[in-house]
């Protein structure tokens, strides 16, 4: 049978979700705190990896992981703009 990693968290089989939502925050340290980025944090990430070659996937699943939060929260906050 095929599973996914989020299967693997307590509480995703017994459908109890505030035991599953406890083990997904558990995965991100300082969660609890609440979270705040800028532009700068943005800006930061995409000139360190613009100025490295992501030749795997791996490499580019991290850069996702790291880019996703960062620009969800700044849209989401209204700090950052879609601009077409």
């Amino acid at each position: 049978m095929h599973q996914t990693l989020l299967g693997l968290l307590p509480g995703y089989e017994d459908h109890d979700y505030k035991k599953f939502e406890e083990s997904i925050l558990a995965e991100y340290p300082g969660v609890e705190k609440g979270t705040h980025y800028h532009v700068r944090d943005l800006d930061r990430l995409i000139k360190k990896h613009a100025a490295s070659d992501m030749t795997t996937e791996t490499e580019l699943l991290d850069y996702y992981h790291d880019f996703l939060p960062i620009a969800a929260w700044l849209l989401d906050n209204n700090d950052m703009f879609w601009s077409w």
